[in-house]
């Protein structure tokens, strides 16, 4: 297939080989190419009946160090203090955090990454996969969040987007001013919240 064959996006569904110029891409994930045969922009994504499955992502920049950041995500007493105050449980790799309205086996616990997986609580976020990527910049840490694998785009990711906002603020408030506010006494997004 030559470059000038792709001029609007196009979804393949198979295994692919383009070309364009010197780059070769192959993959056996769908992938949507956006105008032009420069690869400008691509967007990789799953696809199951005929629907994009959309991630929650956020990013947000903490003054504080890569290690105080991961101890925060990956302690209860960290996690107590920014997202929900009675966290429990096991938060080794492997281990199982009890959350109260849902429990996540930790997939992944280095010092730049920490990622779980929900296996008990609400039907939507059943096998989805929570992940924070850490990146020290000059004088602050991001914390780049994935909540990904939702089964099916629907209006309870509105919700989770603006709550996962609110509490990776809380994460920064915390650790910048010891000022977190973690389940009860996060910021409500709606009425009974």
């Amino acid at each position: 297939m030559e470059k000038s064959e792709i001029e609007f996006g196009a979804v393949f569904n198979k295994r692919i080989l383009l070309k364009f110029s010197h780059l070769i891409f192959r993959s056996s994930m769908d992938i949507f190419f956006l105008r032009g045969g420069n690869l400008k922009s691509k967007v990789l994504f799953a696809e199951k009946g005929g629907e994009a499955m959309p991630d929650i992502l956020h990013r947000v920049g903490i003054r504080s160090t890569p290690k105080k950041v991961f101890e925060a995500l990956s302690t209860t007493d960290g996690l107590s203090h920014w997202w929900i105050v009675d966290t429990k449980g096991n938060v080794k790799q492997g281990g199982i955090i009890h959350f109260g309205f849902a429990d996540m086996r930790v997939v992944e616990l280095k010092p730049n990454k920490v990622k779980w997986k929900c296996v008990k609580g609400p039907k939507e976020w059943l096998g989805t996969d929570l992940t924070f990527q850490l990146k020290a910049k000059k004088d602050q840490t991001f914390v780049l969040f994935t909540h990904a694998n939702w089964k099916k785009p629907v209006e309870f990711m509105h919700h989770c987007s603006t709550k996962w906002a609110t509490f990776l603020l809380s994460l920064r408030d915390w650790l910048e001013r010891a000022e977190g506010r973690p389940s009860p006494y996060d910021v409500k997004i709606h009425v009974r919240d």
